[in-house]
């Protein structure tokens, strides 16, 4: 008995399952479509808790909440602007 599986892949027309193949492979990959400005990178941040317990009291004070993260991006955004001349 030939059981087909119920996740089996339909067949496609010849020229829409090679259009697929051709695009799959000139397609770039996200690491190359994304500068490197647009790509988010991991970073760990060590501070102390007081710090912490401060930055939670400010966040805690807004009429408009947000994310620690969000705050702390904010930060650096602004001793970018700054610090930067460019």
């Amino acid at each position: 008995m030939n059981k087909q599986s119920a996740i089996a892949r339909k067949s496609l027309p010849e020229e829409i399952d090679s259009f697929i193949k051709a695009e799959l492979q000139s397609s770039p990959t996200p690491e190359e479509s994304i500068s490197d400005e647009q790509q988010a990178a991991r970073v760990q941040l060590r501070l102390w808790k007081g710090k912490l317990n401060q930055i939670d009291s400010v966040l805690n004070k807004r009429k408009v909440k947000v994310s620690r993260h969000t705050w702390l991006l904010e930060a650096i955004e602004e001793k970018l602007e700054r610090e930067c001349v460019d």
